[in-house]
């Protein structure tokens, strides 16, 4: 019996249309404060976890981010940051750098830079982006922080028929 790559795998599990996917993703929005939060969450995701995953956490977008390397050692899926055109696959975690947004469009992640003055990265934005393109099989988690962004972007999830799951503060 031969392996399969995730790849494969994923890439069986969809049809040619990549806005077509069948599994779901996972999109999370975290305060500058929220790295022990994401470190317990992607501790106790299982090796075979069927789903992408893209963490948005608010950080210093003049200073090197370390938070994919801090997150890899947490976790057993692999932990990636997102370039300007990632294609999302299932079974991995992928950061956003902290001096872009993103947004997810037919299967991919596509970064980019702020030309509104949001603060990076934008939670709304990838909520909302992630909302359209899965519709119900999109789940929205924020995870620590106080502030509002992530709010109007949980609504849009939720319009689309997907699940916002809240840390309590």
């Amino acid at each position: 019996m031969s392996t399969l790559s995730r790849r494969e795998v994923a890439m069986s599990t969809t049809d040619s249309n990549p806005s077509s996917h069948t599994h779901h993703l996972i999109v999370v929005g975290s305060s500058s404060g929220g790295i022990e939060a994401l470190s317990i969450f992607v501790s106790t995701l299982p090796a075979l976890f069927p789903a992408p995953i893209v963490l948005a956490q608010h950080l210093d977008p003049k200073r090197p981010s370390s938070l994919s390397t801090l997150l890899q050692r947490r976790s057993v899926l692999p932990v990636k940051v997102l370039t300007p055109h990632t294609p999302l696959m299932p079974g991995e975690i992928y950061v956003v750098p902290p001096d872009r947004h993103v947004t997810i469009h037919d299967g991919f992640a596509q970064t980019q830079e702020d030309q509104q003055g949001r603060p990076k990265p934008s939670v709304d934005l990838l909520f909302s982006s992630a909302a359209r393109t899965y519709g119900e099989r999109v789940i929205a988690v924020i995870l620590t922080g106080s502030g509002s962004n992530g709010a109007a972007g949980a609504i849009e999830v939720k319009r689309a028929g997907g699940i916002v799951i809240i840390q309590n503060p």
